[in-house]
């Protein structure tokens, strides 16, 4: 994850966002897409924003650019789709592939979250998976 700021087309004002940043081929994620379409393999630029996100910047819509500054810099993305999700999420979550943003960050093969599926999914092998890990 990283946490990036979305600026207003004039750039005066900015809406805190965290960027979620999954391999093209994960299937973890499972969002509720609303308008335009979820991530594909190979997008280079494109984003996928939520309604928290809408709820801040209702002028977006799935083919608008935004700037994105991350790390200090700029840099210039495509809305491709927006999803819905329940609750209050501050700050409001965007999706991107995590090819595109490990290159913009200068971060490639570098990870910063880890998740784990279990099968079976109960909480003895959660629990048992979990103790594994810490124990490497």
């Amino acid at each position: 994850m990283s946490v990036a700021e979305v600026l207003s087309d004039d750039k005066s004002t900015a809406v805190q966002v965290a960027i979620y940043a999954p391999p093209a081929e994960s299937t973890l994620i499972k969002p509720t897409m609303t308008a335009g379409r979820w991530l594909r393999p190979g997008d280079e630029n494109g984003l996928v924003i939520g309604n928290h996100l809408i709820k801040e910047r209702p002028d977006l819509q799935v083919g608008d650019e935004v700037v994105i500054q991350i790390d200090n810099r700029e840099t210039t993305w495509r809305v491709v789709g927006i999803y819905k999700m329940a609750g209050n999420v501050i700050p409001p979550i965007v999706y991107t592939n995590y090819e595109y943003l490990s290159r913009v960050r200068n971060e490639i093969d570098r990870v910063s979250n880890l998740r784990v599926v279990t099968s079976p999914q109960d909480g003895a092998t959660q629990e048992r998976v979990a103790k594994a890990l810490e124990a490497t």
